[in-house]
């Protein structure tokens, strides 16, 4: 229904009628309207007072308190920075190797759950006994899913101790909210090259949707990315990109051609489902024929 309009010589004719109304009441609306003041501005000084930092209070030598500065949450930029999260999450990312596919094939993974394994599908295409090495022991390690046009996948590993990583899946962290995380100085973990381990600052340079080729370059599929200024190589994929909160923000499964410093990374959003799925899967999956790709 539409609004109701009013001439406007109705709302013209209104205005003398009303002040005459209120004119016998004029010194006591003034009287009202400074006490309305003197409350809004006591009200506002309580307010700021409740919402203000609460700051931290240590105590001298002679019992009396003393008040400091608030703490703040430093915020991390550098690999120094993330020097103790990566003591302690680094054995919770292993190094998966194979035979098949005309040679050894060498990528990173890390553990999700209790004897499960995430990496990507082209670190295992082709591949009929995978092991995984955790700088411990050497494992037998079984497929239980294998995703190629996501590129993903998820080894059981009977027998493995490591403590699972801890997986960002807030809805929150989907590149649905573009340019959300651009910036971030995040760390990546990984085997690269098929050697020893190695912790290297990632910056976030972009995060976008794109169509990506599945790992037999056949058919492509819509995914989330990470674009992070890192030296990623073959053997690093499948390796975790790691926040400052010590979450998982993704898996890296890529880098452009011709290029070494930048690498691709999918938010854990993406394979969050895939994973939930393998913790209730033991039968073996055939990991299909070797990528076109290969590890990278």
């Amino acid at each position: 229904m539409a609004a109701k309009r009013f001439p406007a010589w109705i709302l013209l004719r209104k205005v003398p009628v009303a002040m005459r109304a209120i004119r016998p009441y004029r010194l006591q609306i003034v009287f009202m309207l400074v006490a309305a003041v003197v409350l809004l501005g006591s009200l506002g000084a309580y307010l700021q007072s409740i919402s203000a930092p609460i700051p931290v209070v240590s105590r001298t030598q002679t019992g009396q308190p003393t008040q400091t500065k608030p703490v703040q949450s430093k915020v991390f930029t550098t690999l120094s920075d993330y020097s103790a999260l990566i003591d302690q999450e680094k054995g919770s990312v292993v190094k998966v190797e194979g035979y098949g596919c005309g040679g050894e094939l060498l990528g990173s993974g890390f553990v999700v759950a209790p004897d499960l394994v995430a990496t990507n599908a082209h670190v295992v295409a082709g591949i009929r006994s995978p092991r995984v090495l955790d700088g411990y022991d050497s494992y037998a390690a079984t497929p239980v899913l294998f995703d190629p046009k996501l590129d993903f996948a998820v080894l059981r590993v009977n027998g493995l101790t490591d403590t699972p990583l801890v997986l960002n899946q807030s809805s929150s962290d989907t590149i649905s909210l573009i340019g959300s995380h651009t910036g971030d100085h995040d760390v990546l973990l990984s085997y690269p090259g098929g050697g020893t381990f190695k912790a290297e600052l990632a910056v976030i340079d972009d995060e976008y949707y794109a169509d990506v080729y599945d790992i037999y370059n056949a058919d492509a599929g819509h995914r989330d990315l990470y674009e992070v200024a890192a030296s990623v190589i073959p053997g690093s994929s499948g390796g975790a990109l790691l926040q400052q909160n010590g979450q998982v923000a993704g898996i890296v499964f890529g880098y452009p051609p011709n290029t070494k410093d930048t690498g691709f990374v999918m938010p854990t959003i993406d394979f969050y489902d895939e994973i939930q799925q393998a913790k209730a899967l033991s039968v073996p999956v055939s990991t299909q024929s070797c990528a076109d790709l290969g590890a990278n």
